[in-house]
């Protein structure tokens, strides 16, 4: 009977959780964006070039390049309120795949930014570039630059300088080009929500695939629930 108990208090603090978030989620439709602080990557838990606490519920990929102008608006308007809300409410993980193709300073930038994610420091690294919005191979992601940025961002300019120029970052960067060929994305930005390539790159079409995401979320854990329950159950 205790043990009946017991189970029924996990049950309803789950469905409490279950309950909570869906009220922040419905919170969010329809309101406006929030705003994110500087130096966010301060305050979140950080891994290579992914943002949010690893074992969030839903993954936000975004593929990208530092010289797509479309990029530079979907940083302010896409990529910052889900950090500043879902991210940081703990319910997404974020994580940018580098995707370069406007040219060479496109692949020099990618490589910095493997380089400096090798240094834990890739978020402060990549506000530096982005902020930048270098476009048109002008010069804004040649390489002296970008081991600028690089001892700015606090990092060794000689170990930076050895991995830019280095196999492995080139490495990097065509394997996740190469995985963008193999998913059929036709360009930059282009946003993947669990798995599912959102049709187009606005907030509001980003938001509504990571509400269904975590709908389906929700649903899983309470499946789990219930299939605990049932094997506790005398």
């Amino acid at each position: 009977m205790q043990r009946r108990h017991i189970v029924w208090i996990i049950a309803a603090a789950a469905l409490l959780v279950v309950g909570i978030i869906v009220a922040q989620s419905l919170s969010m439709r329809g309101s406006k964006p929030p705003g994110l602080d500087p130096q966010y990557w301060t305050r979140l838990p950080t891994s290579g070039t992914s943002i949010g606490n690893a074992d969030a519920p839903v993954l936000v990929e975004e593929y990208f390049d530092y010289q797509c102008p479309h990029c530079h608006t979907a940083a302010e308007t896409i990529v910052a309120p889900i950090i500043a809300g879902h991210v940081s409410r703990g319910d997404v993980r974020f994580a940018y795949r580098m995707y370069p193709i406007l040219g060479a300073e496109s692949i020099m930038a990618a490589r910095g930014a493997y380089c400096a994610a090798q240094a834990d420091a890739f978020w402060p690294y990549h506000e530096r570039l982005i902020s930048r919005r270098g476009t048109g191979n002008s010069g804004a992601y040649a390489t002296a630059r970008l081991v600028q940025d690089a001892v700015a961002a606090g990092l060794d300019e000689s170990a930076f300088s050895q991995c830019l120029a280095g196999d492995e970052s080139f490495d990097f960067v065509a394997e996740w080009y190469a995985n963008a060929q193999r998913l059929g994305l036709m360009g930059t930005p282009t946003f993947i929500v669990d798995g599912t390539v959102v049709p187009t790159s606005t907030y509001a079409a980003v938001e509504r695939e990571i509400e269904r995401a975590i709908k389906r979320a929700i649903e899983r854990a309470l499946e789990q629930s219930d299939a605990r329950t049932q094997q506790e159950s005398p």
